[in-house]
Formats: C-alpha cells, structure tokens, sequence
C-alpha cells in the first residue's frame, strides 16, 4: 500500500480492502483471546495459586516491601521522558512496553497538561514476586511503576497512566548485488529493526484517553486502522515466563522420545548401520539427540571422516550442533557451514554463530545472493578402504534440539552413493554459484521443484481416474 501498488489479490481485492478485511478478522480474534485470558485462564491460575495483584489490592505490608524494592531495584534504571520543544517524540523500541503519562502542572497560574513517556527497560523483570505472601503471587513491573509515578515526575499531578506497544516493519530489505558485505548489511537492518523501521501497529490499553491514543498515533505516522485497543496486559508472550513454575499439576506429562533403535550406543556405530540400509526418523517421536545429534557428533570424532558440509538456517542458542561442528574443524578436519542469514527473526543469532563458528576454523558461507535458502542438508565424508564414502541427512526440520522436539519433521540418513552425488552438486550449487541442472534424484527450488511436484500431482489424478 505505502508504495502506491494497487494490484488485485486473486480474490479481487486491493491492498486496502485487504487490510481492512485483516484488521476485521483480527478483531475478532482479540476478541476471544481476551475472554479467554480474563474468564478463564487467569481466574484458573489462581485457583492453583498463581496470582496477579493488583497494586490497590495490596496489604499495607506488602505496598511497604514494594517501597523498598521499586527504591532499590527498579527506579535507578528508569529514565521518565517529557514531551516538550526541548524533547521531541521518542524512539520507541519495536515490541518494548511502554507507559504514557498525562500530567498536570499545577504550578503555572492556569494548570498546563503535559505528557511523560517512560520504555521499560529489558533488564526488568516483567513479574515482581511479592515475598510477604505465599510463593507464585505477583504483580506485573508496569501496575508498580504507575503505583510510584508521583517519584518520576515530582510535584505534578498525575492525571492518567496508560501502557502502549508499538511493533514496527520487520521485513529485512536488502539490495545484495548493492551490499558490499552481506554479513554487515543483515546485521546493521537487524539493529533498524528496533527502532529505525517504520511503525505498523499501535497496541494501547483499553482505559487509554483518546486524545492521547490519537497523539500517538499521529506521533507514528498511522491510521485509525493501525491502532489495537486491547483490555488485557500487553507483551503477552512475556507471560511464557510462567510455565517454568514448579506446578507439574498444570503441565502435560514431560514427552518421551524413541531411541532410534540403528543408533543405539551399544550398536556398531552411525555409519555401520547406515551401511547396511538407508534410516527413516519421524520427529518428534523418534530422538533428534540419538539420531541427527548422534551423526554429527560420530563424524566430528571418527578420524577417518576428512570432511562435514551442512546447511544450518536456524539452530538456536547454545547449540550442541554448532558445538560439534566447531570440535571437527579444531580436530582437523574440513568442515563448511552454509548459514542462511536471512533466517526470519533469527538473523542476529546467525550472525553470532557463525562468526563463532570461523573463529574455530569453520569455512562459512552466507547465503545465495536473491535467494533464501530453506534446504536442510548434512553430508559426511568418510576414508574407507582407500576410497572416500559419503553419508547424508536430509531433513525437512532445522539442526535445532530444541524445536525437534516440538515440529512434526521427517529425516532420512543415508549411505546411497547416487543420492551423495546430488548432496555433492546441491552443495557445490550453493557455495559456488553454479548452474548445476542434471539431478538424478533431488528436486531443487528454484529450477524444477514446482515443475516437478506439480508433475507427480497430476500423475497420481491420472492413476485415480
């Protein structure tokens, strides 16, 4: 819309109707997800004696310990912001929760109303546990800091305080036959991101003056249809912090995986087993650990394994995957990590893990220039019997032990010599730049793969009929 293309969706509608229709459709959906929060999740967690206070609902004992924690832990990080000539509109983070504050000052001959803004450092904590009742009794950092906002703004009245949210464009847009280096050009719009972005939506409580939901709004250069009233906490994934309560009572039953039963510790080993028949795993039913995990870390300690090359799009932090990948090469042996920075939402901790897989003698490569590479793709390279062997993983799930045991994801392992000549060329097509076209088994985006799908889609209707 804001580039002026005025193309029909293929239902017929333009960019404008479109958002209109979205913002329709999630209204309603913040109409459930309130009612479920405030009628039934949040009166049930206190039924299991998980208990969000209000500040004016406290004991007198408990607003004196919460004197004594805002003065030590809190206030000293604060910093109150006053819009005036001297102090323009601030730059809000992406996604940081806010508090705005309409004030009075009583002092002037006729009362003038000014307005404070305060970003909630990350640094706190969102749940400030109270210690004078019993454990899992809370009060969230923002009802706190509007409880005490007389001691941020002394001497003026404070006539209202609302809490606001504002996300901004995350889209990384990046011309790369103009970047001079990838690396630093994702890693410099990563940090735009934050701040530097255009504004997209506005989240405001539901008590929120209009005049003041309107000067925001203006202030981030948006529409009416940008603006989300909402009449429950903001920065609801803040509340996931929950879940690590010790409340077994209120979690599924811890999941189980299956021990591959190829790759159990007291068989032959990955690749012996890989020998003797290809292994089909289905997570998250089937261990990532003694599987995926169990491959990788065989081949960074076989020495008779020359070589690793992998795809690597989302990994997480603290990887055990990376690690071994980084035990290879200080071994000694060849190892190329093919990162895709362009990993939504992901790009800083790319960029940190692969900087920290160079430093360990990793050869890294970053991405295909205009594309962004999905595949996920493992080969191993064995000295056997005076020849070099090649084993493979192809997996449709990240190089990820957290989320394998979350995402419903096959992986085969395999010893297949005709399938390691297409894992050699996908690669060599990926760091080289190359035009490999003649694969024997593998469909590749962005040559055949819809040709070829849609092909085999249209042979099993001509078998139906």
């Amino acid at each position: 819309l804001a580039t002026g293309i005025n193309e029909l969706s293929y239902d017929g509608m333009t960019p404008k109707q479109q958002l209109i229709e979205i913002r329709r459709r999630v209204l309603n959906l913040l109409e459930i997800q309130e009612k479920v929060l405030n009628d039934t999740l949040f009166p049930e967690l206190e039924k299991a004696g998980v208990i969000l206070h209000k500040y004016n609902t406290l004991s007198n004992e408990d607003k004196k310990y919460l004197d004594e924690y805002f003065y030590t832990n809190i206030l000293p990080v604060l910093t109150p912001l006053m819009l005036g000539p001297a102090n323009p509109f601030p730059r809000l983070i992406n996604r940081n929760l806010n508090i705005a504050f309409v004030l009075k000052d009583n002092s002037k001959s006729i009362p003038q109303q000014k307005v404070g803004f305060l970003q909630l450092p990350s640094v706190l904590p969102r749940f400030i546990s109270i210690k004078t009742k019993a454990k899992y009794n809370f009060i969230l950092i923002e009802n706190v800091i509007k409880a005490y906002a007389h001691l941020l703004f002394p001497g003026l009245e404070i006539e209202a305080t609302n809490t606001f949210r504002v996300t901004r464009d995350a889209d990384v847009e990046i011309a790369e036959d103009e970047a001079e280096d990838l690396l630093s050009e994702i890693a410099e719009q990563v940090k735009q991101r934050r701040w530097g972005r255009a504004a997209v939506r506005l989240e405001v409580s539901a008590n929120m003056p209009d005049y003041l939901a309107n000067l925001l709004m203006n202030s981030l250069d948006l529409e009416p249809i940008d603006v989300y009233t909402v009449d429950r906490p903001l920065n609801m994934p803040d509340f996931m912090q929950l879940t690590k309560l010790d409340l077994k009572n209120l979690k599924d039953l811890p999941f189980t995986t299956r021990e591959v039963p190829q790759f159990k510790a007291s068989g032959p080993g990955v690749f012996e087993a890989l020998k003797q028949h290809d292994v089909l795993v289905h997570h998250p039913w089937d261990s990532f650990t003694n599987s995926t995990l169990r491959f990788i870390n065989e081949a960074a300690e076989d020495n008779d394994v020359v070589a690793i090359k992998i795809t690597l799009y989302r990994t997480g932090m603290n990887s055990a995957i990376v690690t071994a990948l980084k035990k290879a090469a200080e071994k000694g042996k060849y190892v190329t990590a093919f990162v895709e920075l362009k990993a939504r939402f992901d790009e800083e901790n790319n960029i940190l893990w692969a900087k920290d897989l160079e430093s360990a003698g990793v050869h890294v490569v970053y991405g295909v220039p205009g594309l962004k590479t999905h595949c996920k793709l493992a080969l191993v390279v064995r000295k056997e019997s005076n020849r070099l062997k090649t084993y493979m993983h192809i997996s449709t799930g990240n190089y990820n032990q957290v989320t394998a045991r979350l995402y419903t994801d096959v992986a085969l392992f395999t010893a297949n010599d005709e399938f390691a000549i297409d894992g050699i060329d996908l690669f060599n097509y990926l760091t080289g730049y190359s035009y490999h076209k003649d694969w024997k088994h593998f469909f590749v985006a962005p040559m055949d793969l819809r040709q070829k799908i849609i092909e085999l889609i249209r042979r099993e209707a001509d078998l139906h009929t």
